[in-house]
């Protein structure tokens, strides 16, 4: 039961990956290419190679779809785990959704300080959903805790580019 229990979890964080992916596909489509506006800021000094950016985007899109599906098909896990489970991924759910409005914002319609609040709510709904998850599955928690970081290097790219420094 345990082994096969585990084939479910890789296969279920392997479909969440994958529709992540998928979704952030869709949301990178339907805005224009971003190089122009990162031309502007000055940003693609600052910044690693484009394609190594979007390896590490939709990677980490690949990651948290991972991590959120592996929970959501554990075995119940009772009482207060539970609770936490669903807690965090109700704050993940919470997080991608500010991060894709993120991308929109800053790419699609150029509203600056909108998109710095919502990845801002996308940074802080991460972190709550990161603490639940060490609680209930600690390897979940520790692949946000990765993409996390790539999110606070765009943030800190997107902070620079507003205050031109």
């Amino acid at each position: 039961m345990t082994n096969s229990m585990n084939k479910i979890n890789k296969i279920a964080m392997l479909v969440g990956g994958i529709l992540l992916v998928v979704l952030a596909l869709l949301i990178k489509g339907t805005v224009a290419n971003p190089l122009a506006l990162l031309h502007t800021w000055g940003a693609l000094d600052t910044m690693p190679p484009l394609w190594l950016v979007n390896l590490l985007w939709f990677g980490g899109y690949f990651v948290v779809g991972g991590a959120w599906f592996g929970v959501l098909c554990m075995p119940p896990c009772g009482g207060s785990r539970e609770v936490l489970r669903y807690k965090g991924s109700m704050f993940l759910v919470l997080a991608v959704f500010f991060s894709f409005v993120w991308y929109l914002l800053l790419f699609g319609m150029q509203v600056m300080l909108l998109a710095w609040i919502s990845m801002g709510i996308a940074l802080f709904m991460m972190t709550v959903a990161i603490f639940c998850y060490f609680q209930t599955l600690p390897t979940a928690g520790w692949l946000l805790v990765l993409t996390t970081f790539f999110w606070i290097y765009l943030f800190l790219i997107h902070l620079m580019g507003m205050l031109h420094i």
